[in-house]
């Protein structure tokens, strides 16, 4: 099923479907970041630390630097749901054919993401994105990728009725002008 609406809709939903992925995924982040010791904020500052003003990397809370690693962050997961929108639009536009296709669609962007911005981008734009441990980002790009997914789906649409002047079962036709069950104005 591809993303109901015209072109700017789609876009506009796959943008936000990716806002929603990636404040999940940054949350899923810094929470385990926090629980083992590491600093609740160390995944934003190292996403800082791309920008050389905000190196080196100092643990514990500093307002510009998790400004912008989580600005960093959400525009890197805006482009990468962008990129799912795109394909979904122009190469695969059954992409979401089946209530279960977004969690194969979400674990496959994820790990793309993870490999190509993970593993290679990032780290290749700031070393110190290696301090990062690759268990904890790999599953964080997994979280990433089936949020963004599954709220994508949730947004697609649905597939139109078979028989749309078929009145739905427990309904009756009361007089309004679409005989749908709706008092009469």
């Amino acid at each position: 099923m591809q993303i109901n609406g015209d072109a700017s809709h789609r876009f506009w939903k796959s943008c936000a479907a990716g806002l929603v992925g990636g404040l999940l995924m940054a949350a899923c982040m810094m929470a385990v970041m926090g629980v083992t010791g590491r600093g609740f904020f160390t995944p934003l500052n190292l996403i800082a630390a791309v920008f050389p003003p905000f190196r080196p990397i100092v643990s514990g809370f500093q307002p510009v630097a998790a400004a912008i690693g989580l600005i960093g962050h959400l525009l890197v997961s805006v482009l990468w749901a962008a990129c799912l929108g795109w394909v979904n639009r122009f190469l695969f536009p059954n992409l979401f054919r089946a209530s279960w296709s977004q969690v194969s669609v979400g674990l496959a962007l994820g790990f793309a993401a993870w490999v190509l911005t993970g593993l290679r981008l990032g780290p290749a734009l700031d070393p110190a994105l290696r301090m990062m441990p690759p268990v904890y980002a790999f599953l964080a790009h997994l979280v990433y990728g089936l949020a963004t997914a599954t709220v994508l789906w949730a947004w697609a649409g649905r597939p139109a009725p078979e028989n749309p002047d078929r009145i739905p079962d427990g309904i009756e036709p009361r007089g309004d002008p679409g005989g749908w069950g709706l008092p009469a104005r």
